[in-house]
């Protein structure tokens, strides 16, 4: 209801909306092998690289011949690249098998599109949420090995800002104990065989 909401430009009851709503609208340029995307609200061509003259679309490849619809998640694949696998397999880390059947030079993130995520509200809802995260890398490692070597790994970033910043020091025992937890408890859902998905309601309660 909170996404029908925003795209109807109404924000979710108890919210502001930060921003005006923006609609995208993505055109194959097959010849080119590149796709364009077009930001209906302004009605203009998104710029992919600003720091390069002129309107610069997504290269997706050679001679694409189409745009499949993929509902996992907030991706845009062509055809040909939806081709690499079948059915989606049932597993959580739906986003990372996707993110996985391609190396980093095959991917890339549009630029000015921006979206509005809530993040949980206390710690219990943050392992929550981060329990539900590290269960399904296990899982993606543990059923498809193959598709980890192109996940780019970003860990340990967060600590090198908070060590030159020590008035912030609490903030960092918090983070390591979320991050400890949710893995022993993650190793434990993997054990006992849970399924549930780790929903964080305190991030979807109005202000």
């Amino acid at each position: 209801s909170s996404c029908v909401a925003h795209q109807g430009g109404t924000p979710p009851e108890g919210q502001e909306l930060a921003f005006t709503p923006n609609f995208y609208a993505f055109v194959l340029q097959a010849s080119r092998g590149t796709m364009a995307v077009i930001n209906v609200a302004a009605l203009g061509v998104q710029d992919n690289d600003p720091l390069t003259p002129g309107l610069n679309d997504i290269p997706v490849g050679i001679l694409p011949v189409g745009i499949a619809e993929d509902g996992s998640g907030c991706f845009v694949l062509t055809e040909d690249a939806r081709a690499r696998w079948a059915a989606f397999p049932e597993i959580v880390a739906d986003d990372g098998f996707v993110q996985g059947q391609f190396k980093p030079e095959q991917r890339t993130t549009v630029s000015g599109a921006e979206a509005i995520v809530q993040p949980p509200r206390d710690v219990r809802s943050m392992i929550t949420v981060r329990t539900r995260v590290r269960r399904g890398s296990y899982e993606l490692a543990q059923r498809f090995p193959e598709l980890t070597v192109n996940h780019v790994r970003q860990g340990g970033g967060i600590f090198k800002r908070l060590l030159i910043r020590p008035w912030e020091w609490p903030a960092m025992a918090v983070y390591g104990y979320v991050r400890i937890m949710e893995r022993i408890i993650a190793r434990r859902h993997i054990a006992a065989g849970e399924t549930g998905w780790g929903r964080d309601e305190s991030g979807r309660q109005s202000s």
